[in-house]
């Protein structure tokens, strides 16, 4: 007896995985954050990763839900800067649950965004935005201040006055 469906099994099977394929990629959300070009570590791997490579941190704390974080995002995405610089640095994203609740990682409040900079073992660095609101000196609100405080990190913290 003949199929009544023109299509064999295995035909459709593949069909079925194709349009499945295409809705996935379809979908999905670009890489946050400059993840293409950002190599962002978890925070619970951060400091080890820092030490091992005895690399300063900059430490992104921020939260899903907040409109100024997602403007700072959009910095990073656009910012051959901050690319550029980012391979000096162990990049630690902290994003919502993952904030560790140390004090020491919010010094002026938990306010989001913040970007801290920490030595190799783990010591928030003096370097802020000096330009910034003096109520929240670890927010950055415009990409050349946080490219000018990464600059001022590498300096204090590796002793790394030019970079490549």
């Amino acid at each position: 007896m003949r199929a009544a469906f023109p299509f064999p099994r295995v035909a459709l099977m593949t069909l079925a995985v194709l349009l499945c394929l295409c809705t996935a990629l379809a979908t999905a959300k670009p890489a946050k954050w400059n993840g293409k070009h950002i190599d962002w570590v978890p925070w619970s791997q951060a400091l080890s990763t820092a030490e091992r490579e005895n690399k300063p941190v900059v430490m992104l704390i921020h939260k899903t839900w907040c409109a100024a974080c997602k403007a700072l995002e959009r910095h990073f995405s656009a910012s051959p800067e901050i690319e550029a610089l980012s391979q000096h640095f162990v990049m630690a994203n902290v994003e919502d649950d993952d904030e560790p609740g140390d004090e020491k990682y919010a010094a002026q409040g938990a306010y989001s965004p913040r970007v801290l900079f920490l030595t190799p073992n783990g010591d928030v660095a003096d370097v802020i935005n000096e330009r910034g609101d003096p109520s929240h000196l670890h927010f950055y609100g415009d990409v050349n201040e946080l490219v000018q405080s990464m600059l001022t990190a590498l300096r204090e913290i590796s002793g790394i006055a030019d970079v490549d």
